[in-house]
């Protein structure tokens, strides 16, 4: 509807006796009384028609201008005016029946929801009370119209409205209790059956669940409230029910409640413990109910089966074999089947591939059976002895000598592993840096010094004098920025032990500094020099360098005839000393070449003092690598350490020696520095301290090339096993 909205005025006194009856609002609109019948007229005097908001209330004047009353019908909307002509809104009471406006003042239908409860207004406005189908739903509306929710006792009978108040049929769950309502939503008590299942309701209309007596037959119902029949488990006791339900006698035997399964003995009571039955071994724990699956009875272990029955014999379980005794008991460790042995491991499964045992290694094949004599994976052989045992180390089989590794691989030619360690070449650099590293590389080349250290003596052209205090860096170039070679200290001292003051010779003049010669081998490696050296990558494997990645853990496996014949003979006190380098290799895990090689190095090839032996105290004592040597006292302190040890004869000093240097180095549990580059460079230090064996840059490189040489020499040895180390 269209409703104009007009200023409110006061009217004037109103003569309702007089004919005609006029009041006047701010001298625009007027209402007119006039033949029984109100008007409302404009500025010009004629009556308004519509709707009329006046003094907070709307009115409706028709066509002809007369103040509407009672029932009005505005297009599709109808509305209700009160005798005064004003619009109802909210409740009103007409004809006996109640009606609803909403705050325009339409009348409603259908749903409506006013201070918190719903009613219900028929199509003609009408409010509904009692039973109300609602789009095939039902409704229950009290006295006052209010929709009900809940119970609700209706005609001597319970009904139960939802939330929305929807009736409700079937079951119902409300307040922790089941409730069964019919077709008609009336609550049933009593026997129901439902879904091919009975059910009981008791007088309340709750559902009943466990015991039920009546008519002195007892019945039990589920949790889910069906009744039972059949057998059934309850509280840990079986019970037998007919099929309407009524508990019977549990006859003596097999007794099964879905997968729950017991055997009822003679007197009634269920069977426990073991019980053999028509030749089948089965359990029952202290519960009385049949056990499947795994049983652990005194730290024995037995499978039982689906049908509870105990396992006999090979059994696949979860892709898992396992052996049981014909008692059903579990086999564990060696088992001896058809003339093969079986290895099953603690939890009772069959092993296949490598098995360690009691310090021992053994192979099962795919079938589990242990293998003897030689054994081939994938490209490496294996041997092992007639107990199963795996070899190592250097066996003779079938009258051939063969070596394998600790690992029982057979050596069959160059081995290469690799090891990633978690220091990068830079870092590696840097560190070196700060211990010195040394270089004969520079050896022959002249050095430069600034002329503001030097003093030319007048009378001797070409030599000059050092004005600092303690001595002067020796440069590779004419600038002050320049690589140091080294330091040339002031004083000396001569044979006799006189303090000399160092002379300086001046080859040539470069601006500001002096070319000198510099007649000293070892200085100080450039970093450039230090990162070629200690990269890996700088050496391949078919290098003479290669060598210093050779692992010295463990023995060469040469032959003691040849290596005397080939490499020790004529070599001073090492001549015909092989058995003592072999021996020291087996017991200390160490490669003797290497230890030759490293004795060749100390003694001159076996001619130095210490080597030809030194007495102290009246014993000759010798010493193969310098060991306890000192700058200082290189012969005296190395034969005294070799006294101190006892290293009386050059085999003593060889083995004692050998023993030293793997625990110090090769076979030191916390170094491992087992290959020349770990010795050198010692990358397993990371950032931490290091524990080098020489500052010679080369030191690797050399060493492995008279290494190599050896090797070259001789045709009885193990295949070489390389530790090429990785940088991060």
């Amino acid at each position: 509807m269209k409703k104009k909205r007009l200023a409110a005025f006061a009217l004037a006194t109103m003569l309702l006796s007089s004919t005609t009856i006029s009041a006047q609002a701010s001298g625009t609109y007027s209402w007119k009384y006039q033949g029984k019948k109100w008007y409302y007229l404009n500025s010009s005097g004629e009556p308004v028609t519509g709707w009329v908001y006046y003094n907070t209330k709307w009115y409706y004047l028709g066509k002809n201008g007369v103040m509407q009353t009672g029932w009005l019908k505005d297009g599709n909307t109808k509305y209700y005016l009160d005798s005064s002509g004003a619009m109802i809104t909210g409740w009103k009471y007409i004809g006996k029946k109640w009606y609803y406006f909403n705050g325009s003042g339409a009348m409603q239908t259908g749903w409506i929801y006013d201070k918190g409860k719903w009613y219900f207004l028929d199509s003609s406005g009408v409010m509904k009370t009692g039973w109300l189908k609602d789009r095939s739903i039902w409704y229950y509306l009290d006295s006052s119209g209010a929709m009900i929710t809940g119970w609700r006792y209706i005609g001597k009978k319970w009904y139960y409205f939802n939330g929305s108040g929807a009736m409700k049929t079937g079951w119902v769950y409300d307040k922790g209790k089941w409730y069964y309502l019919d077709s008609s939503g009336a609550m049933r008590t009593g026997w129901v059956y439902d879904k091919s299942h009975w059910y009981y309701l008791e007088k309340s209309g709750a559902m009943k669940t466990g015991w039920l007596e009546e008519k002195k037959v007892k019945y039990y119902l589920l949790p889910s409230g069906e009744m039972v029949t059949g057998q059934k488990m309850i509280d840990g006791k079986p019970y037998t029910f007919s099929a309407s339900g009524a508990k019977t006698t549990t006859p003596k035997g097999w007794f099964q409640d879905g997968d729950k399964i017991a055997y009822i003995n003679a007197d009634g009571s269920m069977h426990k413990g073991w019980l053999i039955k028509d030749n089948k071994k089965y359990y029952f724990g202290s519960d009385g109910l049949m056990r499947k699956g795994w049983l652990t009875i005194g730290g024995n272990k037995y499978y039982l089966g689906e049908d509870g029955a105990a396992f006999t014999g090979w059994k696949l379980i979860q892709n898992k074999w396992y052996y049981f005794y014909g008692d059903g008991l579990m086999a564990t460790g060696w088992l001896y089947y058809n003339k093969k042995w079986y290895f099953l491991n603690s939890n009772g499964v069959k092993q296949t591939g490598w098995l360690k045992d009691k310090n021992d290694w053994y192979y099962l094949n795919s079938n589990g059976e242990m293998v003897t004599g030689w054994l081939k994976l994938g490209e490496d052989w294996y041997y092992l002895t007639s107990s199963g045992k795996r070899v190592t180390g250097e066996q003779v089989i079938d009258g051939k000598k063969y070596y394998f590794f600790p690992n029982g691989v057979l050596n069959t030619g160059l081995i290469v592993k690799t090891t990633n360690y978690s220091i990068s070449l830079k870092q590696m650099v840097d560190i070196q840096m700060k211990y010195s590293p040394q270089t004969d590389k520079y050896r022959n080349q002249n050095g430069f010094v600034n002329k503001k250290e030097i003093q030319l003596d007048p009378n001797h052209p070409g030599i000059g004098k050092m004005t600092t205090k303690n001595g002067i860096n020796i440069l590779e170039s004419p600038n002050l920025s320049a690589h140091v070679y080294g330091f040339m200290n002031k004083y000396y001292k001569d044979s006799n032990g006189e303090l000399k003051e160092q002379l300086v010779q001046i080859v040539s003049e470069s601006g500001d500094f002096y070319e000198i010669k510099y007649p000293v081998t070892w200085r100080n490696a450039k970093a450039e020099d230090v990162q070629f050296y200690a990269n890996p990558n700088n050496f391949k494997s078919s290098s003479t360098e290669y060598y210093q990645y050779l692992v010295l853990s463990g023995s060469a496996g040469t032959d003691a005839k040849e290596l005397n014949a080939k490499v020790l003979k004529g070599k001073g006190t090492l001549h015909d000393q092989a058995e003592a380098f072999i021996q020291a290799s087996k017991d200390f895990n160490i490669n003797e070449i290497y230890l030759i090689n490293h004795a060749f190095l100390e003694t001159g090839k076996g001619t130095s003092k210490l080597a030809q032996g030194i007495v102290v105290n009246g014993k000759k004592v010798y010493n193969m690598y310098g060991i306890g040597a000192k700058d200082s006292c290189p012969d005296e302190c190395g034969a005294q350490y070799a006294y101190e040890q006892g290293w009386d004869t050059p085999a003593k000093a060889i083995y004692g020696g050998a023993k030293y240097i793997a625990k110090q180095y090769i076979n030191n549990p916390n170094r491992k520095q087992d290959t020349l580059y770990k010795m050198r460079w010692d990358p397993e230090a990371g950032l931490n301290s290091h524990h080098q064996y020489a500052t010679d840059i080369q030191w690797a490189v050399k060493q492995a090339k008279n290494i190599k040489q050896i090797y070259d020499t001789i045709e009885s040895r193990s295949n070489l096993h390389f530790d090429v180390p990785i940088l991060k």
